[in-house]
């Protein structure tokens, strides 16, 4: 089992909360791992834990100094915890190692995109547009930044600079099927772009698990499967495709088979899984059922 992999799954998806277990415990497994360590001081912010992401970065320049992500990184903590002094010396350092100022502002508004502040997030962004106008990374998280502030017309406008500027990449036709399906509620289209982000790369597990949701609400519930069980094979540790894939039962009278996926789902993440049952229309075949009854009962009234 990779932990590091699957912890920075759960991140990329927007789960830091599931994403931390597994990171810690990659940390734990590999104490001299700077990647490691990195990738949790990211989930720490993500997370608003700051005083411990300030451990874990450290941590990563103790083991290499020239690090300038996780530099770049604890200068926003020396920040946002009014310590100007420390944040200053860290971007001094970072120009001294020569990391491009657009490079350094991208870092920046990606971690205030994560930590929901989106007028920080949105001022560094724009200035590493500024001075990178074809890097299509900061066209990407502007879009999400779009999204987050419900803005669909300049989410679209934003990812398609970003195809224009790199049309080989994955993630960025992925957020197009994402605003397609989400927010135009244009499924057909929505299946193209993750068509294309598949073919482009077949093993991302939230493509085929977004793809399988598609297709359930076209009541498309073969081609759902499918993919849904696509998306558990290339990544059996995360909960959604199991929890969908009981949807998806559900909503074709399969009580046995849907109460089976919940339990795999609830395995993997207990309190989101409890959270969701109580309100999902797709699962309203299963509020009757005997069995549906005594899983939540016993496993969900406390969570």
């Amino acid at each position: 089992m990779d932990l590091l992999k699957i912890g920075k799954s759960f991140l990329q998806y927007g789960q830091p909360d599931l994403a931390l277990r597994y990171l810690q415990e990659s940390v734990d497994n590999n104490p001299n791992d700077e990647n490691c360590w990195l990738a949790l001081g990211e989930c720490q912010i993500f997370l608003n834990e700051l005083d411990k992401a300030e451990y874990s970065l450290s941590k990563v320049v103790e083991i290499d100094e020239k690090n300038s992500r996780a530099l770049v990184l604890l200068g926003l903590i020396y920040r946002e915890t009014a310590r100007k002094k420390k944040s200053l010396q860290c971007f001094s350092q970072i120009q001294k190692l020569g990391m491009p100022i657009w490079e350094m502002y991208m870092i920046l508004g990606s971690a205030y995109l994560n930590m929901n502040n989106l007028d920080e997030s949105e001022e560094y962004l724009i200035r590493a547009r500024e001075l990178a106008s074809n890097n299509s990374d900061i066209y990407y998280f502007l879009s999400i930044l779009a999204r987050k502030k419900n803005d669909e017309s300049a989410a679209e406008k934003s990812i398609r600079r970003a195809i224009e500027i790199r049309p080989d990449e994955s993630r960025y036709w992925y957020q197009l099927g994402s605003i397609y399906r989400v927010l135009k509620k244009n499924m057909d289209r929505a299946i193209r772009f993750f068509k294309t982000a598949i073919e482009l790369d077949s093993e991302r597990f939230e493509v085929w698990n977004d793809l399988g949701i598609t297709y359930m609400e076209l009541c498309d519930y073969d081609n759902a499967r499918k993919c849904l069980l696509k998306s558990m094979e290339i990544d059996p540790y995360h909960y959604r495709p199991y929890y969908n894939l009981a949807c998806a039962d559900s909503l074709e009278n399969r009580p046995d088979e849907a109460i089976e996926y919940l339990q795999k789902a609830f395995e993997l993440a207990p309190a989101r899984v409890c959270k969701l049952m109580a309100k999902d229309e797709d699962l309203h075949s299963l509020w009757s059922n005997p069995k549906f009854v005594h899983f939540f009962v016993r496993h969900c009234q406390e969570k």
